[in-house]
């Protein structure tokens, strides 16, 4: 009787035979790693997944010297790591798990609960086949980062993935003229493309004329057709043959071309190299056309300034302003071009202010209210009609008190976090 009732007791639930609404409701509330783990079980269940639709922030897959991972990330969900190093001796690793028709042996939740260790000799097929399963069951976008000199097999990645979204080839070895054929006969790279090692000069890369962004080592391919046909929003690109006839023809294309997406392009100009417009009419710096700074973020979010008073502007008839720059950067000249999408970029941040600062101003209410300790300066701090200028002001003097006075109350510290973050914002 007793055994009958365990038995009753452990039934399994068999999540397979529920309606099918009910059984996806179910599912979405596991966690990505155990929806992988079951889409394992059969192509029935990888199925299953796959119907629930669950967006991938983006698919990361790395095929570096020291580094072999798939991961996905997901916009509220925790990421799923499936890791090549080995950390882990082969006897530690007891798990076997088929993916695409390969063996891997593994092991789970041992420095992350999201995440896997694996033992597999062949990492290029390892990384390919994680990495296809992983965007089957979780539609997304792919980012690649290779290191094609140190793997033998990298082509294998190439002759599966076409497309993805960010590219980047790491390490400083020179790509082959075989590898680029390899690598970028039929790759097409939608935003962001990075090539870090030099590359050879009779190797056309199509796909970098049209992405989003572009950071290359090294463009000595680039004749002046293909510069006239870049159209991204920024580039970067340290080593270039340009000449300054190359940029003119590019600066009359870009007065005529009415589609250009290009926002900001930067060419390392080594200072041996002239630059100058030869029939080109552009103009000097005029401040009720734009400010002097251009600004933009850069991609760790920190707001960058360029001093454009040496510029040379050129107006389009659509009003858009692009400006010819030269920066001297640690000992190294570049040559800029930036178009004003906003002409006066300072005063737009200044206005915006208020309305980002307003959050603060209602935490440092709450603050004040369970901790009322707060000094008259501190009072004043909290003030939401202070100008930016008086914050700033009272924020140094209050500084120049706090260092003659080291007591620290929870209120005072909670108010400094937040007096300093409006600082920070304030002054980017």
């Amino acid at each position: 009787m007793t055994e009958e009732k365990v038995e009753e007791k452990f039934k399994p639930f068999h999540l397979v035979l529920l309606p099918v609404l009910a059984r996806e409701k179910a599912l979405k509330f596991l966690d990505p790693i155990d929806l992988f783990e079951i889409s394992l079980c059969s192509k029935r269940m990888t199925s299953y997944v796959r119907a629930l639709r669950i967006q991938a922030r983006h698919h990361s897959l790395i095929l570096a010297a020291g580094q072999f991972s798939v991961s996905v990330h997901f916009q509220r969900r925790r990421p799923l790591f499936w890791d090549f190093n080995s950390f882990f001796s082969r006897e530690n690793m007891t798990d076997t798990r088929t993916i695409g028709g390969i063996n891997e042996r593994s092991i789970r939740n041992t420095l992350s609960i999201d995440e896997f260790y694996c033992e597999y000799a062949e990492k290029e097929i390892g990384v390919t086949t994680v990495s296809k399963h992983f965007q089957t069951i979780f539609h997304g976008p792919l980012d690649i980062v290779v290191a094609p000199y140190f793997h033998e097999k990298y082509y294998i990645l190439f002759s599966e993935f076409k497309k993805c979204q960010e590219f980047e080839i790491c390490g400083t070895p020179v790509p082959s003229l075989e590898m680029m054929h390899k690598i970028f006969g039929e790759m097409k790279v939608t935003n962001k493309l990075v090539l870090r090692p030099e590359t050879v000069d009779d190797y056309i890369i199509e796909t970098a004329f049209d992405v989003e962004e572009l950071n290359l080592r090294s463009a000595t391919w680039m004749k002046r057709e293909h510069l006239l046909r870049l159209n991204c929003k920024s580039v970067q690109i340290f080593r270039t043959n340009f000449t300054s006839e190359d940029v003119e023809a590019f600066a009359e294309n870009w007065m005529r071309n009415k589609n250009s997406v290009i926002e900001r392009i930067r060419l390392d100009w080594d200072s041996g190299r002239v630059f100058r417009f030869h029939m080109l009419n552009a103009e000097s710096w005029d401040s009720k056309k734009r400010e002097m700074n251009y600004m933009y973020e850069n991609d760790r979010g920190v707001l960058v300034r360029i001093d454009c008073s040496e510029g040379f502007d050129m107006e389009r008839d659509d009003g858009l302003i692009g400006t010819f720059v030269l920066e001297t950067v640690d000992q190294t000249q570049y040559l800029h071009f930036l178009v004003w999408t906003e002409r006066f970029p300072e005063k737009k941040r200044i206005e915006e202010l208020p309305a980002k600062l307003a959050p603060f101003y209602k935490q440092l209410a709450t603050i004040n209210k369970n901790h009322p300790d707060a000094t008259s300066f501190e009072r004043l701090l909290s003030n939401p009609d202070l100008t930016p200028t008086e914050f700033m002001e009272t924020y140094r003097i209050l500084r120049n008190m706090d260092a003659e006075n080291t007591g620290d109350s929870l209120g005072k510290q909670s108010r400094r976090y937040v007096f300093n973050q409006m600082k920070e914002t304030i002054v980017a």
